[in-house]
């Protein structure tokens, strides 16, 4: 966990120096001067598409084993921890207001999909049998982020603004479990399941976006995301539940993107 919290942080702090060159290197027509006010370019709608690194974290933690916890939860395996660096790649829709000479109010809603972020598990959380079960496992993968947020923003000059934002998060992830039935299997006979979670959070960041040419921008921002906790159970159904868990799913990230945004109507 060290050695991935550090890279994370490198990486995040890598791609924040090259977003603001990115954002930087083309504004040479940020001082524009056949503008008014310096935020009135960025009013409007845009879209755009954007990508970049995703830092996970988060833990599975066991809550009961076997039906109504008769087997109670193996406390020195009762839970693994979730941290991953993953890719992200999708699209945003926007609208500012400007209300004033350097200042803009908007809705932005964002959609991106996850690659690469899958995180397995040998063994059941809050299970030891057999060392913990070494054939069986616990995969967390997830799928799908999407976001609708407020921004505001601050036009340093005409081609230039500084944003910060917040607002809801939404996350699909998938959770499966499996055992072989084998002899250093947790189950007495081969089990698998699979859970579809849509886990409902906040998420809160800030960026920067410059003019690169009329109508488009480049930006690079910041996010993070807080999706809290959701439950899951597996194998209720199968074996007279005698190979039931359950556990709870903690989920968060941190988010570095670089996008490419359209002005329908500004500059």
């Amino acid at each position: 966990m060290g050695n991935s919290n550090r890279a994370s942080h490198i990486a995040i702090a890598a791609a924040f120096g090259v977003g603001l060159w990115l954002s930087s290197a083309g504004l040479a027509a940020a001082a524009d001067p056949g503008q008014g006010n310096p935020a009135d370019g960025w009013g409007g709608f845009y879209l755009g598409v954007a990508g970049g690194p995703q830092f996970e974290q988060g833990r599975v933690v066991a809550t009961s084993v076997g039906p109504a916890n008769i087997y109670g939860v193996d406390a020195a395996h009762a839970k693994f921890d979730l941290g991953q660096g993953m890719a992200r790649i999708g699209g945003y829709v926007g609208w500012n207001y400007v209300f004033a000479p350097k200042m803009l109010v908007g809705a932005e809603g964002d959609v991106a999909g996850i690659m690469n972020g899958q995180q397995t598990n040998t063994g059941l959380p809050g299970v030891n049998y057999f060392g913990a079960a070494t054939n069986d496992q616990t995969t967390v993968n997830p799928t799908l982020d999407a976001s609708l947020r407020a921004r505001f923003g601050y036009a340093v000059t005409p081609g230039a603004l500084l944003y910060g934002t917040f607002g809801g998060a939404f996350r699909s992830v998938d959770i499966s479990a499996s055992c072989d039935g084998s002899a250093t299997s947790w189950c007495g006979i081969a089990e698998s399941g699979k859970v579809t979670k849509t886990m409902i959070g906040w998420t809160a960041g800030f960026g920067v976006e410059g003019k690169v040419m009329d109508h488009l921008s480049i930006r690079f921002g910041y996010r993070y995301e807080n999706f809290g906790s959701a439950n899951v159970s597996f194998f209720t159904g199968t074996n007279d539940g005698a190979d039931s868990f359950a556990a709870k799913i903690d989920q968060g990230s941190h988010i570095a993107e670089l996008g490419l945004t359209y002005h329908l109507g500004g500059f």
